[in-house]
């Protein structure tokens, strides 16, 4: 018996086409997820080793094709290349694959924690050029994803940034809350206070509110605990 091609047959070998393709695809893509957290992750980084990281992540990125299952790997990545562009200063670069993490991120809906860090640093690059609204933007979004989800990681930075923030404004009571906030954490982390920036960070909001000797005990402390570093 002989059978002619039909529309039927030849759709469903197209179709299997379709999925060898996809399944070569994700192979792809975890190989690449896989080498650039590998490069990422090195013990010793080097300029070598970041660029492997950003090349092979850029690699996943640029498979657009894929759906929601991989956007987790996705923003991760993003954001990952977002922390080594701004690790060499280049600050364009960065905030461009923070905001291309978010975008990932509202198309495919993944968890709020995902974009945690794109948040945070695209909130501190624009207040380091100055766009101040756009800097509380970011950060107030960062904030509600730590207050939601108990994050951890960064949240110094968070808080003394924001800190920095309403202090410039002239806000000093709410500079003072977030300076405290900042130090708590460091404390409840790390069991002192020794950031120096923190400290004076909060004797200068301290001051500005005229209470001086809370101010004044604050600066002792760090000649007292940091002789070589004043």
């Amino acid at each position: 018996m002989h059978f002619k091609p039909t529309g039927s047959i030849l759709t469903i070998a197209a179709f299997l086409l379709f999925a060898v393709n996809a399944q070569k695809t994700d192979s792809e893509f975890k190989k690449n997820i896989k080498l650039g957290n590998f490069y990422y992750d090195s013990p010793n980084p080097t300029t070598k080793t970041d660029d492997e990281a950003i090349y092979y992540f850029e690699k996943a990125i640029s498979q657009s094709s894929l759906g929601p299952d991989k956007a987790f790997e996705m923003v991760g990545a993003a954001t990952k290349v977002g922390i080594l562009h701004q690790t060499y200063q280049r600050y364009p670069e960065a905030k461009k694959k923070y905001s291309e993490a978010l975008n990932i991120h509202q198309k495919y809906h993944t968890h709020d924690s995902t974009v945690y860090l794109a948040n945070l640093y695209l909130g501190m690059l624009n207040y380091y050029s100055n766009d101040f609204a756009q800097c509380y933007f970011y950060l107030n979004h960062a904030e509600q994803i730590f207050q939601k989800y108990k994050l951890k990681k960064n949240s110094e930075s968070l808080f003394n940034t924001l800190g920095v923030l309403y202090f410039d404004s002239g806000n000093y009571r709410q500079s003072i809350n977030y300076f405290t906030k900042a130090q708590d954490i460091e404390l409840k982390n790390t069991g002192k206070k020794s950031n120096i920036a923190l400290q004076s960070n909060l004797a200068t909001a301290l001051r500005h509110l005229g209470e001086n000797q809370k101010a004044l005990e604050i600066y002792s402390n760090i000649l007292k605990e940091n002789p070589t570093e004043t």
